[in-house]
């Protein structure tokens, strides 16, 4: 019995412990394509351990390129940005599975532009 309880109570400890931000579904690499009327390019980014993003866009109409840093939420939601969220470029979106896709907008420079984003598990 004595046994017994030193196991249950150990498991209990291991997953009273688990983290409450594990975003271990989300890390690694991910890559796809950015639509919108006014542009659109390819993107490519990082889920770390920590649930921090970094990332680079490259437009294919513009002679531009976006690095930009973010965040994924334990429930898969992603949010990164070059600039403000004022003044800059943000990707919004939801990991479901192998994909992810979202929204994005760019307002640098007195820009409107927007469209949507979707990428797959690299």
């Amino acid at each position: 019995m004595k046994k017994i309880l030193i196991v249950f109570f150990s498991c209990l400890f291991l997953f009273a412990c688990k983290k409450d931000d594990d975003v271990s579904l989300f890390v690694g690499d991910w890559a796809g394509n950015y639509l919108g009327a006014d542009d659109n390019g390819t993107f490519l980014f990082t889920v770390r351990d920590d649930g921090s993003v970094t990332g680079i866009a490259n437009s294919l109409i513009f002679p531009a390129t976006y690095n930009f840093v973010g965040t994924v939420s334990q429930t898969g939601d992603i949010i990164a940005t070059e600039g403000t969220s004022t003044s800059g470029v943000t990707f919004k979106g939801t990991f479901n599975g192998t994909t992810v896709k979202g929204t994005w907008t760019n307002t640098l420079n007195g820009l409107n532009y927007s469209g949507t984003w979707s990428g797959t598990r690299q």
